[in-house]
């Protein structure tokens, strides 16, 4: 767990700035009064751990401030963007694993339509689609597909199994959720490289089902 778990995402961005701005503060401040007392201890020949301990608690201070900032900027860019990570009549972003295009339910030929049909998609100037290949392992989105979306200008999300299959209201919860789609965005293609990824599954995939068909017919005779 780091300096932030999930429960804190509810605090308000005002609060979180000071917080920020404390730590940040508080880092070297002790890490000058570790090398003081450090200083002070080893001169009077006795022993320097209360220094040490001081030293230790400023490099967690340190690395607990850096992370502080990080999370507080990344606050700030969803307060400002109130368009980004969600969906929304007029914008649509998508994150999809790459297992949701390759499964073939329905048939190769239902897959096929599906994967020409996201390649159309992520043509469009309002939609961007990003796929999140199998290669990059685990990621927050197998919890379960959720919607972040704005509404006159509140946010809202849906989210599916991963929390009971219910429509989010409350800000921290919707916060927590588009914190979510940050870190699986960390994993995902960009929208060239998806794109590319979708065409080459569409054209082996129909090469496939061609050869597959041809063979068919060929039993038939």
């Amino acid at each position: 767990m780091g300096w932030l778990d999930p429960d804190t995402c509810g605090v308000k961005l005002a609060e979180f700035e000071h917080m920020t701005q404390q730590m940040t503060q508080a880092a070297p401040k002790l890490a000058e009064l570790a090398d003081t007392l450090w200083q002070a201890l080893n001169a009077a020949k006795v022993s320097t751990a209360p220094a040490m301990e001081i030293k230790r608690i400023a490099a967690w201070a340190d690395q607990a401030a850096s992370d502080l900032r990080r999370r507080n900027q990344l606050a700030h860019d969803l307060d400002r963007q109130k368009l980004a990570f969600v969906v929304s009549a007029r914008i649509v972003w998508v994150l999809m694993d790459e297992d949701a295009v390759t499964s073939e339910i329905g048939g190769r030929r239902v897959m096929c339509a599906q994967l020409a049909h996201l390649l159309e998609l992520g043509g469009l100037p309002h939609v961007s689609v990003r796929l999140i290949l199998k290669s990059a392992g685990a990621h927050l989105g197998l919890d379960g597909p959720f919607r972040l979306i704005t509404v006159k200008n509140r946010q809202i999300a849906y989210a599916g199994a991963r929390r009971g299959g219910r429509l989010i209201e409350d800000a921290a919860e919707v916060q927590e959720l588009a914190v979510d789609y940050e870190r699986i965005g960390f994993k995902a293609l960009s929208e060239d490289a998806s794109r590319a990824r979708i065409a080459e599954l569409l054209e082996v995939s129909s090469e496939d089902r061609l050869a597959q068909e041809l063979t068919e017919r060929g039993d038939q005779r």
